[in-house]
Protein backbone atom coordinates (compact mmCIF):
# COMPACT_ATOMS: atom_id res chain seq x y z
CA UNK A 1 0.00 0.00 0.00
CA UNK A 2 1.33 3.42 -0.95
CA UNK A 3 0.03 6.78 0.17
CA UNK A 4 0.99 9.16 -2.60
CA UNK A 5 -1.57 11.88 -1.83
CA UNK A 6 0.53 15.08 -1.94
CA UNK A 7 -1.98 16.91 0.25
CA UNK A 8 -1.38 14.38 3.04
CA UNK A 9 2.34 14.11 2.39
CA UNK A 10 2.90 17.84 2.82
CA UNK A 11 0.40 18.37 5.65
CA UNK A 12 3.12 17.98 8.30
CA UNK A 13 4.91 21.27 7.65
CA UNK A 14 1.95 23.19 9.06
CA UNK A 15 2.51 21.49 12.43
CA UNK A 16 6.24 20.87 12.22
CA UNK A 17 6.99 22.07 15.76
CA UNK A 18 4.32 19.83 17.30
CA UNK A 19 5.46 16.89 15.17
CA UNK A 20 9.01 17.36 16.39
CA UNK A 21 7.94 17.68 20.03
CA UNK A 22 5.63 14.66 20.27
CA UNK A 23 6.68 12.07 17.69
CA UNK A 24 8.98 9.36 19.13
CA UNK A 25 12.50 8.60 18.00
CA UNK A 26 13.80 5.13 17.06
CA UNK A 27 15.57 2.36 19.00
CA UNK A 28 19.36 2.58 19.17
CA UNK A 29 19.48 -1.18 18.56
CA UNK A 30 17.84 -0.61 15.19
CA UNK A 31 20.56 1.86 14.22
CA UNK A 32 23.19 -0.68 15.35
CA UNK A 33 21.62 -3.33 13.10
CA UNK A 34 21.38 -1.04 10.08
CA UNK A 35 25.00 0.06 10.51
CA UNK A 36 26.13 -3.57 10.74
CA UNK A 37 24.06 -4.69 7.73
CA UNK A 38 25.45 -1.89 5.57
CA UNK A 39 28.99 -2.44 6.89
CA UNK A 40 29.43 1.30 7.38
CA UNK A 41 32.73 3.00 8.09
CA UNK A 42 33.04 6.32 9.92
CA UNK A 43 32.59 9.18 7.47
CA UNK A 44 30.66 7.16 4.88
CA UNK A 45 28.14 9.14 2.85
CA UNK A 46 24.59 7.83 3.34
CA UNK A 47 21.18 9.01 2.10
CA UNK A 48 18.03 9.61 4.12
CA UNK A 49 14.67 9.70 2.33
CA UNK A 50 12.12 11.97 3.99
CA UNK A 51 14.13 13.33 6.92
CA UNK A 52 11.18 15.16 8.50
CA UNK A 53 12.32 16.96 11.64
CA UNK A 54 15.41 14.79 11.93
CA UNK A 55 14.32 12.09 14.41
CA UNK A 56 16.43 9.45 12.66
CA UNK A 57 18.91 11.90 11.14
CA UNK A 58 20.42 12.80 14.50
CA UNK A 59 20.89 9.13 15.42
CA UNK A 60 22.97 8.39 12.31
CA UNK A 61 24.79 11.74 12.39
CA UNK A 62 25.88 10.98 15.97
CA UNK A 63 27.70 7.90 14.61
CA UNK A 64 29.90 10.09 12.41
CA UNK A 65 28.34 9.43 8.99
CA UNK A 66 27.96 12.11 6.32
CA UNK A 67 24.26 12.33 5.50
CA UNK A 68 22.42 13.72 2.52
CA UNK A 69 18.86 14.18 3.80
CA UNK A 70 16.19 14.54 1.12
CA UNK A 71 13.07 16.25 2.49
CA UNK A 72 10.36 17.94 0.41
CA UNK A 73 9.02 20.18 3.20
CA UNK A 74 11.29 23.15 4.05
CA UNK A 75 9.55 23.73 7.41
CA UNK A 76 10.35 20.19 8.54
CA UNK A 77 13.93 20.43 7.25
CA UNK A 78 14.49 23.72 9.09
CA UNK A 79 13.66 22.07 12.41
CA UNK A 80 15.91 19.10 11.63
CA UNK A 81 18.80 21.48 10.96
CA UNK A 82 18.36 23.01 14.42
CA UNK A 83 19.05 19.61 16.01
CA UNK A 84 22.33 19.10 14.16
CA UNK A 85 25.75 20.69 14.21
CA UNK A 86 26.17 23.20 11.41
CA UNK A 87 27.24 21.41 8.25
CA UNK A 88 26.85 17.92 9.70
CA UNK A 89 24.09 17.05 7.25
CA UNK A 90 23.42 18.21 3.71
CA UNK A 91 19.70 18.91 3.28
CA UNK A 92 18.10 18.71 -0.14
CA UNK A 93 14.60 20.20 -0.45
CA UNK A 94 13.14 17.85 -3.03
CA UNK A 95 11.20 14.62 -3.47
CA UNK A 96 13.34 11.50 -3.65
CA UNK A 97 11.75 10.61 -6.98
CA UNK A 98 12.93 13.84 -8.64
CA UNK A 99 16.24 14.47 -6.86
CA UNK A 100 19.33 14.13 -9.08
CA UNK A 101 21.00 11.71 -6.68
CA UNK A 102 24.51 11.45 -5.21
CA UNK A 103 27.67 11.84 -7.32
CA UNK A 104 28.76 8.27 -6.50
CA UNK A 105 27.17 5.09 -5.11
CA UNK A 106 26.56 4.92 -1.36
CA UNK A 107 26.44 2.03 1.14
CA UNK A 108 23.06 2.94 2.67
CA UNK A 109 19.75 4.51 1.73
CA UNK A 110 17.24 4.63 4.60
CA UNK A 111 13.79 6.03 5.32
CA UNK A 112 12.23 6.50 8.76
CA UNK A 113 8.44 6.78 8.79
CA UNK A 114 8.52 8.16 5.24
CA UNK A 115 8.80 5.50 2.53
CA UNK A 116 5.01 5.17 2.11
CA UNK A 117 5.03 8.72 0.69
CA UNK A 118 7.41 7.62 -2.10
CA UNK A 119 6.23 6.20 -5.43
CA UNK A 120 7.24 2.61 -4.70
CA UNK A 121 8.33 1.49 -8.17
CA UNK A 122 10.27 4.68 -8.84
CA UNK A 123 11.71 4.76 -5.34
CA UNK A 124 13.00 1.19 -5.43
CA UNK A 125 14.61 1.70 -8.84
CA UNK A 126 16.22 4.96 -7.79
CA UNK A 127 17.52 3.55 -4.50
CA UNK A 128 19.04 0.56 -6.33
CA UNK A 129 20.77 2.94 -8.76
CA UNK A 130 22.26 4.93 -5.86
CA UNK A 131 23.51 1.95 -3.85
CA UNK A 132 26.88 0.34 -4.31
CA UNK A 133 26.93 -3.47 -4.77
CA UNK A 134 25.74 -5.10 -1.51
CA UNK A 135 24.63 -1.71 -0.21
CA UNK A 136 21.51 -1.62 1.95
CA UNK A 137 18.06 -0.12 1.66
CA UNK A 138 16.60 0.16 5.20
CA UNK A 139 12.97 1.14 5.75
CA UNK A 140 11.43 1.46 9.20
CA UNK A 141 8.27 2.64 10.93
CA UNK A 142 7.06 3.10 14.50
CA UNK A 143 3.68 1.55 15.36
CA UNK A 144 1.36 1.19 18.31
CA UNK A 145 -0.01 -2.27 19.02
CA UNK A 146 -3.63 -1.45 19.81
CA UNK A 147 -6.01 1.24 20.96
CA UNK A 148 -5.23 2.12 24.54
CA UNK A 149 -8.76 1.89 25.95
CA UNK A 150 -12.06 0.39 24.83
CA UNK A 151 -13.59 3.85 25.25
CA UNK A 152 -11.05 5.27 22.80
CA UNK A 153 -11.94 2.58 20.26
CA UNK A 154 -15.61 3.49 20.77
CA UNK A 155 -14.80 7.14 20.03
CA UNK A 156 -13.25 6.15 16.71
CA UNK A 157 -16.25 3.98 15.81
CA UNK A 158 -18.60 6.89 16.43
CA UNK A 159 -16.66 9.76 14.87
CA UNK A 160 -14.08 8.30 12.48
CA UNK A 161 -14.81 4.61 11.76
CA UNK A 162 -12.37 4.61 8.85
CA UNK A 163 -9.47 5.61 11.12
CA UNK A 164 -7.66 4.12 14.08
CA UNK A 165 -4.86 5.34 16.33
CA UNK A 166 -2.83 2.22 15.46
CA UNK A 167 -0.13 3.30 13.04
CA UNK A 168 1.29 1.06 10.30
CA UNK A 169 0.56 -2.05 12.38
CA UNK A 170 -1.77 -3.71 9.85
CA UNK A 171 -0.58 -7.30 9.16
CA UNK A 172 -1.81 -7.04 5.58
CA UNK A 173 0.25 -3.91 5.02
CA UNK A 174 3.29 -5.69 6.47
CA UNK A 175 2.84 -8.59 4.04
CA UNK A 176 2.37 -6.17 1.14
CA UNK A 177 5.62 -4.43 1.99
CA UNK A 178 7.52 -7.71 2.19
CA UNK A 179 6.03 -8.88 -1.11
CA UNK A 180 6.92 -5.65 -2.89
CA UNK A 181 10.50 -5.76 -1.65
CA UNK A 182 10.79 -9.46 -2.53
CA UNK A 183 9.59 -8.74 -6.06
CA UNK A 184 11.85 -5.74 -6.68
CA UNK A 185 14.63 -6.18 -9.23
CA UNK A 186 18.20 -5.76 -8.05
CA UNK A 187 17.69 -6.63 -4.39
CA UNK A 188 18.23 -9.59 -2.10
CA UNK A 189 15.33 -11.31 -0.33
CA UNK A 190 14.07 -8.90 2.38
CA UNK A 191 14.66 -9.39 6.09
CA UNK A 192 12.46 -7.79 8.74
CA UNK A 193 13.02 -7.21 12.43
CA UNK A 194 10.85 -5.90 15.26
CA UNK A 195 11.95 -3.79 18.24
CA UNK A 196 9.43 -3.51 21.09
CA UNK A 197 9.15 -0.53 23.41
CA UNK A 198 6.52 1.59 25.14
CA UNK A 199 5.90 5.17 26.20
CA UNK A 200 3.59 6.86 28.70
CA UNK A 201 1.67 9.94 27.60
CA UNK A 202 -0.57 12.45 29.35
CA UNK A 203 -3.96 13.23 27.83
CA UNK A 204 -2.60 16.38 26.17
CA UNK A 205 0.39 14.49 24.79
CA UNK A 206 -1.82 11.78 23.32
CA UNK A 207 -4.07 14.36 21.64
CA UNK A 208 -0.97 16.13 20.33
CA UNK A 209 0.37 12.85 18.96
CA UNK A 210 -2.73 11.75 17.07
CA UNK A 211 -3.15 15.34 15.92
CA UNK A 212 0.04 14.93 13.88
CA UNK A 213 -1.33 11.96 11.89
CA UNK A 214 -2.09 13.14 8.37
CA UNK A 215 -5.33 11.17 8.06
CA UNK A 216 -6.58 12.74 11.32
CA UNK A 217 -5.55 16.22 10.20
CA UNK A 218 -7.58 15.87 7.02
CA UNK A 219 -10.78 15.03 8.88
CA UNK A 220 -13.46 17.69 8.76
CA UNK A 221 -12.83 20.00 11.71
CA UNK A 222 -16.15 19.21 13.40
CA UNK A 223 -15.50 15.44 13.26
CA UNK A 224 -11.92 15.84 14.44
CA UNK A 225 -12.93 18.03 17.38
CA UNK A 226 -15.67 15.59 18.42
CA UNK A 227 -13.26 12.65 18.19
CA UNK A 228 -10.56 14.40 20.21
CA UNK A 229 -13.06 15.57 22.86
CA UNK A 230 -14.35 12.05 23.42
CA UNK A 231 -10.81 10.62 23.55
CA UNK A 232 -9.86 13.30 26.09
CA UNK A 233 -12.87 12.42 28.27
CA UNK A 234 -12.01 8.70 28.14
CA UNK A 235 -8.36 9.20 29.10
CA UNK A 236 -9.12 11.66 31.89
CA UNK A 237 -11.67 9.23 33.33
CA UNK A 238 -8.93 6.58 33.41
CA UNK A 239 -6.41 8.71 35.31
CA UNK A 240 -5.12 11.12 32.68
CA UNK A 241 -2.24 8.95 31.46
CA UNK A 242 -1.93 6.11 28.97
CA UNK A 243 0.78 3.57 28.21
CA UNK A 244 1.25 2.95 24.51
CA UNK A 245 2.71 -0.52 23.84
CA UNK A 246 4.68 0.11 20.67
CA UNK A 247 7.18 -1.39 18.28
CA UNK A 248 9.41 -0.41 15.37
CA UNK A 249 9.55 -2.66 12.31
CA UNK A 250 12.64 -2.61 10.13
CA UNK A 251 12.89 -3.94 6.57
CA UNK A 252 16.33 -4.58 5.08
CA UNK A 253 17.36 -5.48 1.54
CA UNK A 254 20.82 -5.58 -0.04
CA UNK A 255 21.61 -4.35 -3.52
CA UNK A 256 22.68 -7.41 -5.48
CA UNK A 257 26.02 -7.15 -7.33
Amino acid sequence: MVDDDPKRALSFGEIAERYDRIRPSYPRALVDDVVAAADLDSGDRIIEVGAGTGKATVLFAARGYSITAVEPDPDMAAIAQRHLDAGAVEFVIDRFETWNGPPRPVPLVYAAQAWHWVDQDVGLRRAAAMLRPNGVLALFWNSTKHSVLAAVADAYRRHAPDLDMRRIADPQRHQERLARLAGANGYSHPADRVYEWSRTLTTDELIDLIGTYSDHRLLAEERRNALFAEIRTAIEADGGRVVLPSFTRLYLVHRTP
